[in-house]
Parts: structure tokens; C-alpha cells; sequence
């Protein structure tokens, strides 16, 4: 498993607030050129909770809450 930093920012943020696929990779330890989506479906990290399918882009976001709790889980975060 990659070093987790959790940074101070994530334990202000609101629950209900989101963290885009460039801050989960990051914090989760992984290269700013890994693809997110590719790291999902390896299972490699949780799956994003909203995405968005426009034709020009396909934005991974994942809600502060339940990337706290993922984060809760792997032991990195009380």
C-alpha cells in the first residue's frame, strides 16, 4: 500500500462536500499521471461517488463523508 497523507484540509471539510479524482490519487499516495479511473477499476481504490459523463470530460468525484470512511477503514485516519 502507497503512504496515505492526510491532509489538514480533509478533516475541516464538510461531509457533504467533494473531493475531485487529482486530491484522492494524491492523497492516497499515488503519481498525479496514474489515471483514477483505471486505479477503480482495478479495484484499487473506492469507487467514485458521482461522475459526471459529458462528452468532454468524465469528472470522478468522491464525497468528503465517504472517503473519510474508506479512509477509516484502511486504518489511516481516526
Amino acid at each position: 500500500m502507497k503512504q496515505i497523507t492526510i491532509p489538514s484540509y480533509l478533516k475541516t471539510l464538510p461531509g457533504d462536500a467533494y473531493l475531485s479524482a487529482s486530491e484522492v490519487m494524491k492523497i492516497l499516495g499515488y503519481s498525479e499521471t496514474t489515471s483514477a479511473s483505471f486505479m477503480v477499476k482495478q479495484g484499487l481504490i473506492p469507487a467514485p461517488s458521482v461522475r459526471c459523463l459529458s462528452a468532454s470530460h468524465k469528472n470522478m468525484m468522491w464525497k468528503v463523508s465517504e472517503f473519510k470512511e474508506y479512509l477509516k477503514q484502511l486504518g489511516a485516519m481516526q
